[in-house]
């Protein structure tokens, strides 16, 4: 086994155990806390795991001693660890959010240092990254399902074995090889750059948020807790393979639409559901490998923007959970995303900038025209506001198509096309 997969193996292995610590500490710490401080707890780990990533992957792509961060996400995940046992057998709740603070901390710094480490050792192989991403999944079922103070220092025992074995055997700093992520520094190569990489971050978001406000399968909470991090283990550990295969973005832009199908499907089987979530964690490995791309030399940023963008998802997607009319509104955005982008494809645009745009502009367009309806359902049935607000929408389109194609005569046909054949699907999904 050459040094790179060996380096990506003991980082994935040492993925798992970081999750596994952490899920195990914090819910343990949540068992103990009065009702009205769980919440805090929970806001406190996830706020410092994840959105705290950013500044430490920029600070990681700038010291030249980067193993200094492996070495102090492993101390303060330990120290978090031992104060978290210690609160626990004490009942002691300021214990507990010191504990949660290191543990958040902790857990950053390795996946800024891992996400980076990997991406160089392997010239940015999304089939690496997907793998080293795919054992987190795993780690935070085993760490909340088996939690308990026998767990929690077997997980922390086999953390320090891998540590050792990875200091031992890839003891090589993080070093940037220059055909590791190398791009075009023209100023028309960074506006395209900066463009993708907002895109790829609205894709996350967006994966986030579907993820947390589709309603969860109806099924045994540890079977369903079982059958999510297994999915999320095999779409991420896959995706770097199937975009290897096919290409990433065909496959990214399949895996989203089967996704979304499969999300408008899953009020009819349980089996969408989970297909959905399969289908959602394929793109992980991709959105990944193209962020590094868009970012080059600053791979620890790019996964910690990722990661960050991640909570944003989560939240608003919390927050609108269990509503009726959320899950309309979503369900009617995605309709309209699936068929827009299938005729664009069905007409052979497969440029990343116009299927893009189609995204964005659905966004802008569809959520504010379905919560209008929503909240005037009195309107709904009448033609002449329907093809008033829809002629909005295709002015709004054709400009904004426009930006992209700078040809205004195929901007107005595609405005034109996906908007009539969105318009007439939804007119005949009404009727049947």
């Amino acid at each position: 086994m050459n040094t790179a997969s060996l380096n990506t193996g003991l980082l994935t292995g040492l993925h798992l155990m970081v999750d596994g610590l952490c899920a195990c500490g914090v819910f343990m710490l949540m068992s103990i806390m009065e009702a009205e401080h769980i919440t805090l707890l929970f806001v406190l780990y996830n706020v410092l795991a994840f959105m705290t990533q950013p500044i430490f992957g920029g600070w990681l792509d700038r010291v030249q001693k980067r193993n200094a961060f492996f070495h102090s996400s492993m101390a303060l995940l330990l120290m978090g660890a031992s104060i978290s046992a210690f609160s626990i057998t004490s009942l002691n709740e300021m214990f507990a959010f010191v504990g949660t603070t290191f543990l958040g901390l902790g857990n950053a710094l390795f996946h800024v240092y891992g996400g980076k480490s990997v991406a160089v050792s392997t010239h940015n192989d999304m089939r690496h990254l997907g793998i080293f991403v795919s054992s987190g999944a795993v780690g935070l079922v085993i760490g909340e399902q088996l939690r308990s103070l026998v767990t929690l220092p077997i997980i922390a025992l086999v953390m320090l074995v891998l540590s050792y074995l990875l200091l031992k055997r890839c003891p090589h700093e993080v070093t940037q090889p220059d055909e590791c992520t190398g791009h075009d520094t023209s100023s028309d190569s960074r506006n395209t750059s900066i463009g993708l990489f907002l895109f790829i971050l609205l894709l996350v978001f967006i994966r986030s948020f579907v993820g947390k406000v589709v309603p969860a399968a109806e099924m045994d909470v540890v079977l369903y807790a079982v059958l999510i991090g297994t999915l999320a283990f095999a779409g991420k550990s896959l995706g770097g393979f199937l975009g290897k295969r096919w290409g990433v973005w065909h496959t990214l832009t399949a895996t989203f639409l089967l996704s979304g199908i499969c999300l408008l499907l899953s009020f009819v089987h349980v089996a969408f559901h989970l297909g959905m979530v399969l289908c959602i964690n394929l793109t992980m490995p991709l959105t990944l490998y193209l962020a590094n791309r868009q970012m080059p030399h600053r791979e620890g940023f790019a996964f910690g923007m990722l990661a960050a963008v991640l909570i944003p998802g989560f939240a608003l997607g919390t927050l609108w959970s269990g509503s009726y009319f959320t899950y309309l509104w979503l369900f009617a955005l995605v309709a309209t995303i699936v068929i827009e982008v299938s005729v664009l494809l069905f007409i052979r645009e497969h440029r990343w900038q116009v299927l893009s745009m189609a995204v964005v502009m659905n966004i802008l367009t569809n959520v504010p025209l379905n919560l209008f309806f929503l909240s005037h359902t009195h309107l709904h049935g009448s033609m002449p506001t329907q093809l008033a607000l829809e002629g909005v929408v295709f002015i709004v389109e054709s400009l904004l198509y426009l930006c992209v194609l700078h040809d205004i005569r195929k901007a107005i046909t595609y405005a034109f096309l996906c908007n009539a054949i969105s318009y007439l699907s939804g007119l005949l999904l009404s009727t049947l």
